[in-house]
């Protein structure tokens, strides 16, 4: 583990307790019967709001999307891209999601074409931003599996 890493996950580590603290939200990684990483959505949101304050700072007081009618392109497109990884790569519904982030399927369903035509197009922000989220949940996952303090449920 490089110390780029090492430091990206305490940093989640410290968002972590103090979401904790804040909402009395635990957050765990568990695995599926076929030993395969899943996140949950919980902890899909914080991973992409902390992507979201690291880049701008003027949500630092954000802890969820729920709730949270703002409607400013960086939170907006965070949500969306939310949806599309919570749908497409980790198989929740469409209702579960939207349930999640307090509106209801139809948005999920925008949200999902939105990001598969900003992919369709090559849009550079988009893809960057997706990227760098896979990066930091892929760095995360790796680093849960190694973390003791994060059991493992098989």
């Amino acid at each position: 583990m490089n110390t780029k890493t090492n430091s990206i996950y305490r940093e989640i580590e410290e968002f972590k307790d103090k979401v904790y603290l804040n909402h009395k939200v635990k957050l765990y990684v568990f695995f599926k019967e076929n030993d395969e990483l899943k996140l949950t959505l919980n902890e899909l949101e914080y991973l992409v709001l902390f992507q979201l304050k690291s880049t701008n700072p003027e949500y630092r007081n954000l802890y969820q999307f729920r709730k949270t009618k703002w409607r400013k392109q960086a939170l907006v497109l965070h949500r969306q891209i939310f949806s599309y990884i919570a749908c497409c790569e980790y198989g929740y519904g469409k209702s579960e999601i939207g349930r999640f982030i307090g509106n209801d399927h139809t948005n999920v369903i925008h949200a999902i074409k939105t990001i598969t035509n900003y992919f369709d197009i090559n849009d550079r922000y988009v893809t960057t931003l997706y990227s760098s989220i896979k990066k930091l949940i892929e760095n995360y996952v790796g680093d849960a599996t190694k973390n003791p303090r994060i059991p493992n449920i098989t």
